[in-house]
């Protein structure tokens, strides 16, 4: 996930599987993060509450409830600190280790990835 190039492939794999929000989570909590000030965590987090939290998200993941209930509490709470979501991107990205990228690496996209950056 770190490579542009092995993030874009293991997109295309997990878009296959219908369980792209998961990645897309772990990518908005990643830019998240790396927000400085405040208000820019608080308007991001909205948007990471619509989509991907919510029940009522076009996009939800599937988290643990006691996960979704502190993010939620937190939020309700204006706590945005840079560790609001981190309980539930650790639970995808996990998820996602095991399941999705495991079959990833039995992929088209994972094959295209590798013989890409093997020809450089």
């Amino acid at each position: 996930l770190r490579i542009d190039a092995g993030y874009h492939a293991f997109e295309k794999h997990i878009s296959e599987e219908y369980s792209h929000e998961n990645l897309a989570f772990w990518r908005a909590v990643q830019q998240y993060r790396t927000l400085q000030k405040v208000e820019h965590r608080k308007i991001r987090a909205k948007n990471i509450m619509q989509n991907f939290i919510y029940e009522t998200a076009d996009t939800q993941i599937n988290i643990m409830a006691r996960h979704r209930n502190q993010i939620e509490t937190d939020f309700k709470n204006n706590q945005f600190n840079p560790e609001l979501f981190d309980d539930a991107q650790e639970e995808i990205y996990e998820l996602m280790r095991k399941d999705s990228f495991s079959r990833f690496k039995d992929s088209g996209p994972f094959k295209e990835f590798l013989a890409k950056i093997n020809s450089k």
